[in-house]
């Protein structure tokens, strides 16, 4: 089970995901959903795009959600398409609950990713956002929970309140 959350906004490119969820299949690769958490304009194309490609039965969109972590917790790992990012706050998310993750390597990804945590690729490129994904698919669960532990230790280190707050009395004195 894969979790995305978002927005439907141009800079969010889930129209690539889409497109990469389309490759999976044409490779064989059936056995997976992908859940969708978000709301915003482009919502009713990416409908349009998944009946199209007939993902139907695998991509679902739960729309806005105002409590996702159980959704973060039934899941067994995150997927990020964007085409641009400031710092992905759903990634640390993600992370924070023990998925490792696929995302496109923007913004601070690369500052918050690594191979131990999960898959970094290019932007709008759905070839590589689906062989990143086939990868994550045929890990082994005790390799998939290490990457999980990983990510959740990173960003409980990096990302915790003291550190925040020592951070920004750096940045003001």
């Amino acid at each position: 089970l894969w979790i995305a959350v978002g927005r439907f906004e141009v800079n969010k490119d889930y129209e690539t995901l889409i497109n990469a969820c389309s490759q999976l299949m044409a490779k064989g690769q059936s056995n997976w959903v992908l859940i969708i958490l978000g709301d915003g304009p482009l919502r009713h194309e990416m409908e349009q795009q998944i009946a199209t490609l007939k993902l139907g039965n695998h991509i679902i969109f739960l729309g806005k959600q105002n409590e996702v972590i159980n959704y973060y917790h039934a899941a067994d790992a995150f997927v990020s398409s964007s085409a641009w990012e400031g710092m992905p706050n759903v990634l640390t998310e993600a992370m924070l609950f023990n998925l490792p993750a696929v995302a496109t390597n923007v913004g601070e990804v690369s500052k918050i990713m690594n191979e131990e945590r999960g898959i970094m690729v290019n932007a709008k490129n759905a070839e590589a956002l689906s062989e990143a994904m086939i990868q994550l698919m045929n890990k082994d669960p005790k390799t998939l929970a290490e990457m999980g532990n990983n990510a959740s230790r990173f960003i409980k280190a990096n990302f915790n309140i003291e550190t925040i707050i020592k951070k920004w009395i750096e940045i003001l004195n």
